[in-house]
């Protein structure tokens, strides 16, 4: 049963409804956007906002051919694909509870084109551990807390330091949350930013994960991926960034192997060092590349390593076999440096600019077809 599952996760993760089935713009800008500016929303262009309501109509009531005319490709309706991971979860062993939690991050990594989606069920990075237990909060204060995810999937143990923090922040102003020892992705953490974004919170995340990926220079894979989230409480919606210091996610590599596709040929190196466009390669002994390419990536890599390392008590060496891998949430009420509507509206004001200045350039660069506004 359970590999049955898998095997059709699979499929609906080569066949998924592209974005452009929820937003006419999202999927092909998203491809231009460099990848570590990534704005969850593009309401705050007026160009898109105004196709915004007929987009949503066609989300909501198409009912997707089984395949394009054009390249073959397939195409699997939102809500088999939810009801398709429900049950691979379910097969895993989480409860309804738990399930609800998964899906909401993992479709919003999916949605947005992020390698941080359902890939992780078909490649085993959902699996429960056989050593998981309860969470446990080691430390608690009111504004900070540190909570023991005793192996339990790492979205769980982070959405709960997610809640603690957003409680806090809402109470004091402030709320910093870390976690421990846990052994599987938190996945996009964007979302976990967004949410405390749409509390009227700044939201700031940090990962850390096992070694992957090799500091500037160097072959040899010291660090995570150690992404990065940061959400904004704006007047339309949060302003959000979610990027890795890695010039590629591991579940990309993962998610490339799966599809037969290349990777780009600057994002990582194999056994030997060399550049190399095969995920396999990578994956065998290779090591993923910091993001820029230089000092800079991997002192914000190191960075990340200390604040949701050492900082939280995850494991700071042998990290894929110490199991040990923290995260560290921050919630901050904007309160504390001024009227909230007032720095929402600002922020609301600056989103605009930029959205509308990247709309257009791409546009102008006729890389796409110009949307119809």
């Amino acid at each position: 049963m359970q590999q049955a599952l898998t095997r059709s996760a699979t499929l609906a993760c080569r066949q998924l409804v592209p974005q452009s089935a929820l937003h006419p713009c999202a999927s092909r800008t998203q491809r231009l956007l460099p990848s570590w500016y990534h704005l969850t929303h593009l309401e705050a262009c007026p160009a898109t906002r105004r196709m915004l309501p007929e987009a949503r109509a066609t989300a909501s009531t198409s009912t997707f051919a089984a395949s394009s005319p054009v390249d073959g490709t397939c195409y699997v309706a939102l809500a088999e694909l939810r009801e398709l991971c429900t049950k691979s979860l379910s097969t895993l062993g989480y409860t309804a509870q738990e399930i609800a939690v998964l899906l909401e991050v993992l479709l919003y990594a999916q949605l947005r084109g992020n390698n941080q989606g359902i890939i992780k069920i078909t490649t085993g990075g959902m699996n429960r551990s056989a050593t998981a237990g309860p969470m446990t909060i080691e430390r608690d204060t009111r504004l900070a807390a540190l909570i023991n995810g005793n192996n339990q999937a790492g979205m769980l143990v982070l959405h709960k330091a997610m809640t603690m923090a957003i409680d806090k922040a809402q109470a004091a102003g402030f709320g910093i949350v870390g976690t421990n020892h846990t052994c599987t992705s938190t996945g996009a953490l964007g979302y976990y930013a967004e949410q405390v974004a749409r509390q009227g919170l700044i939201g700031i995340v940090f990962a850390q994960s096992p070694e992957f990926v090799a500091p500037h220079g160097s072959k040899q894979a010291i660090f995570g991926t150690n992404p990065i989230a940061i959400g904004i409480p704006a007047e339309n919606s949060p302003v959000v960034m979610d990027m890795a210091t890695a010039a590629y996610a591991w579940f990309g590599l993962l998610e490339a192997k799966t599809a037969g596709r290349p990777i780009p040929s600057d994002v990582a190196l194999n056994a030997d060092g060399q550049p190399t466009t095969d995920p396999s390669e990578v994956l065998k002994g290779g090591t993923i590349r910091v993001f820029d390419r230089s000092h800079k990536g991997s002192n914000l890599a190191l960075m990340v390593e200390l604040l949701a390392g050492p900082l939280v008590g995850a494991a700071v060496a042998d990290k894929l076999e110490e199991r040990n891998w923290g995260n560290l949430l921050l919630a901050v009420d904007p309160e504390l440096l001024g009227d909230k509507d007032v720095i929402k509206a600002r922020t609301q004001v600056g989103e605009s600019i930029v959205a509308e200045v990247i709309f257009r350039l791409i546009c102008a660069c006729r890389v796409l077809q110009p949307c119809s506004i």
